[in-house]
């Protein structure tokens, strides 16, 4: 699976992420990094080969499968 991350404010071209099958990815920030929205817009385009679950969720079993 490619990921191909936005466009960069220095109007650079924008990277990309490949992943394996089996392989996941984990998105780490500071609180206002934009953590949430990039892992919207990626799940979104994904469709049903990716979702997002919180470390909360996770931690407390309040994840429901999408």
């Amino acid at each position: 699976m490619k990921i191909i991350l936005p466009k960069r404010r220095d109007g650079g071209t924008p990277g990309e992420i490949s992943l394996d099958r089996h392989q996941c990815l984990l998105i780490v920030g500071a609180n206002g990094a934009g953590k949430t929205r990039f892992t919207a817009e990626t799940a979104r385009g994904l469709r049903r080969k990716a979702y997002p679950l919180s470390a909360l969720d996770g931690l407390y079993g309040r994840y429901d499968d999408p």
